[in-house]
Formats: C-alpha cells, structure tokens, sequence
C-alpha cells in the first residue's frame, strides 16, 4: 500500500514539474517578440531578430550609458576641483621685508 502511494505522489510531482517546464520554455520561445514600450533606446534602435542580437545590444547601450555618466562624474569632479582651488586664497612666501 506504501509504494502505490509513493508511486501515485511520485507521478503527480512528475505531472506537476512537466507542467512548469512547459510553461516556462513557452515563455522563452515568445521572448524575441515582445519589445517593452517604455523603452527609449529599444523603440529608436530596430528590433531585433533574436535573444543573442537584442543582447548585445543591451549590452552597447549600457556601456555607452556608463561611459557618458564616468565621463559627466570626471567633467563635475574637475569643475569642483577648478572652483575649489579659484576660491583659497593665494599663500604669499617670503618677507615682506
């Protein structure tokens, strides 16, 4: 009696696994098709054919994101640095004598 019972729980987890394995490689087979439509950068650029072409174009877009916010940190850094030093007042050496 112990094993059918094991074998009856055994096959509805077996059912249960197929199931959510079905459904989760038929969300990834409708991923290429989707496009967010929020997306500033996905509605300019074309859409791409497949998950390997839509990832490295993500990919592009955030380097080039990161790139531009490293380089306005540098330009602001520079800048506090430029005012912080037109503000100190110039140190004189030497005598006045």
């Amino acid at each position: 009696m112990r094993m059918i019972f094991s074998l009856v729980g055994l096959l509805i987890v077996l059912a249960i696994v197929g199931f959510l394995a079905k459904s989760q490689l038929s969300a990834v087979t409708k991923l290429p098709n989707s496009v967010p439509s929020n997306s500033n950068a996905m509605s300019n650029a074309a859409t791409p054919d497949n998950i390997a072409e839509q990832s490295r174009q993500l990919q592009t877009q955030v380097k080039d994101q990161v790139n531009e916010a490293m380089k306005a940190a540098a330009d602001a850094q520079q800048k506090a640095l430029d005012n912080a030093n037109t503000d100190k007042p110039v140190e004189k050496t030497g005598s006045a004598y």
